[in-house]
């Protein structure tokens, strides 16, 4: 079988263990508790630190590998299924990190809202905070005070769905904790 190159690189930012290709593994990972068909990641990948994700998001942009992060693997929306394959980059060890979860202010599509997050237990593993919009993505200058102290002092920011990955390309942290962002 020849070297898989991207997980052996996997395998120096997060450690031997901590990467897997595994068949049993990819299917474990592959459904959440929706009726939306499984789809299987190309790796699973357990972070201890905000180092390791860094380097791990680094090295997902440089070789176009989508990421799809898991807390509780308890999703309502399918928002866990790996559709196009990729890394899982699961953080449930993350307990030596502050973590917050930030979900929409009110139901967009299929969101998750704080109703969604206690109905899957995470607000008793993470902090979880609403963004105070809603809009279908998190547009900054829509965000509430609160939200927006957190989103400018996080050391990591890990974001999914399209509206997110659409939304992003704006985005700009400061140091400034107005209530709002102008609009670019």
């Amino acid at each position: 079988m020849p070297e898989d190159r991207v997980y052996g690189l996997l395998e120096r930012i997060v450690g031997t263990g901590n990467v897997s290709n595994e068949p049993y593994t990819l299917e474990c990972y592959a459904r959440d508790s929706t009726t939306n068909p499984p789809s299987q990641p190309d790796y699973v990948v357990v972070a201890t630190t905000v180092e390791q994700i860094q380097g791990l998001v680094r090295l997902a942009n440089k070789e176009a590998v989508p990421v799809v992060p898991v807390v509780g693997m308890s999703s309502t929306g399918g928002l866990t299924i790996p559709v196009e394959g990729g890394i899982i980059l699961d953080l449930h060890k993350m307990d030596r990190i502050k973590v917050t979860v930030a979900v929409r202010g009110s139901p967009v599509i299929n969101d998750a809202t704080m109703v969604d997050a206690r109905a899957a237990g995470i607000t008793e593993r993470v902090d979880v905070i609403d963004n105070g919009s809603d809009a279908p993505g998190t547009i900054l200058h829509e965000c509430s005070e609160a939200f927006m102290k957190r989103f400018n002092k996080a050391d990591l920011i890990i974001a999914k769905g399209q509206g997110s990955y659409e939304g992003s390309v704006k985005w700009k942290r400061t140091s400034s904790l107005s209530s709002r962002q102008s609009a670019p």
